[in-house]
């Protein structure tokens, strides 16, 4: 479990169901980073993101003083020091190993991450945050690059994510002048989402995430895969994520549940699986079939009914005419609107529900029209 996991310098709870939070405790030095904090943090992130459990991740700081003040440089990491010291290109590694591989895993998160900023997140803290999906900060908060202050530079990722976050000439300015910005102008430069009331701080980044946490979590996840590649890809190139995914989404069970729940006008209950189950699947082709044979037969697609037909005379077999089913665009609402048909139905039933619908129509309004509506 998450909030069992026991380090020096972090603490790990989950404050709400499916919430993970992550707190840099070294309030005494700001929270200033050390190596060993780093290598805790891989360690705790690399279980928040193995935990399907788990939805949102907030990264705060202990105390109200800091988020994070960056790279510890008051001489309390001596032992870390002496081993960069020691090695052949020791600085690189101990940045490679350290916060950048921090910077990396926060980023390559395919669940949403918060920061909860307090008081100051400057250098590699501001690049911590920036990490984040989210920004949270306290109105008495203070972001900004103090790196080149003392002749140092923003290694952490600030370089690549401090312009992308508020443009180039900004971020030059910010970190050649190591300016340091309140919240409303670190808002108004891109770098933080929402100002909230330093009292109410805490409260609103977990109604936030508890928000985050209800939605289907598979496509939550799959958003921000897509939207995260966004930059590095042609437009084409993000419309094929987009085909390829609809693969994985479409079908699972979050599906069938949220348009299930949008019918019964009740609020959802996803559970985060790829693929229904066999039982809710061959209902929904069941159903499918019948309100098929209900307008009697799909008279545009000869093929199609007699697919249908067939699905609903071999209901046990259901599972093998998954992908026929999913070409209508329609078999996610197969789920509802059931009219008195059961799973243990048989084809004697749809034929008996056939008769008294001789007139053939074409089943072009349920069957071909939902994807427009439901994102097919």
């Amino acid at each position: 479990m998450f909030e069992d996991l026991r380090f020096e310098t972090l603490i790990c709870d989950s404050p709400r169901p499916r919430i993970a939070r992550l707190t840099l405790n070294r309030p005494q030095a700001m929270n200033a980073y050390t190596f060993a904090m780093c290598e805790e943090l891989q360690r705790a992130i690399a279980a928040f993101r193995d935990d399907d459990d788990l939805i949102a991740l907030i990264l705060t700081g202990a105390g109200n003083r800091a988020f994070c003040t960056g790279g510890d440089i008051g001489g309390s990491d001596e032992a870390n020091r002496a081993r960069i010291a020691a090695a052949p290109m020791g600085r690189g590694r101990a940045m490679r190993d350290g916060m950048q591989a921090v910077v990396l895993a926060l980023t390559q998160l395919d669940k949403p991450s918060v920061a909860m900023i307090r008081g100051y997140a400057v250098a590699g803290g501001l690049a911590l945050a920036l990490a984040c999906d989210f920004r949270f900060a306290a109105d008495t908060a203070r972001l900004g690059d103090t790196s080149n202050k003392v002749g140092l530079l923003p290694d952490e990722g600030g370089a690549w994510l401090f312009p992308r976050a508020m443009g180039l000439d900004r971020a030059l300015k910010m970190t050649l002048l190591h300016e340091i910005y309140d919240a409303g102008t670190a808002l108004n430069l891109g770098l933080v989402t929402e100002i909230v009331a330093e009292a109410d701080l805490e409260a609103r980044t977990l109604d936030f995430c508890a928000a985050l946490a209800a939605k289907a979590p598979l496509a939550m996840r799959l958003t921000k895969m897509m939207m995260a590649r966004s930059g590095d890809v042609t437009l084409a190139q993000s419309m094929i994520d987009a085909q390829l995914a609809v693969h994985i989404a479409n079908p699972s069970a979050d599906v069938f549940e949220g348009v299930a729940a949008f019918r019964e006008k009740r609020k959802p209950k996803f559970s985060g699986r790829q693929l229904a189950s066999p039982k809710v699947m061959r209902r929904a082709l069941l159903v499918q079939a019948a309100r098929c044979m209900q307008r009697g037969g799909c008279s545009d697609h000869p093929d199609r009914h007699r697919h249908h037909h067939q699905v609903f005379g071999q209901r046990n077999k259901a599972q093998r005419h998954i992908a026929a089913a999913a070409d209508t665009g329609a078999f996610q609402l197969a789920l509802v609107d059931v009219n008195g048909l059961e799973d243990g139905d048989s084809a004697d039933a749809a034929d008996n529900q056939r008769d008294r619908h001789r007139q053939p129509r074409q089943c072009s309004g349920d069957h071909q029209n939902t994807g427009s509506r439901f994102g097919e």
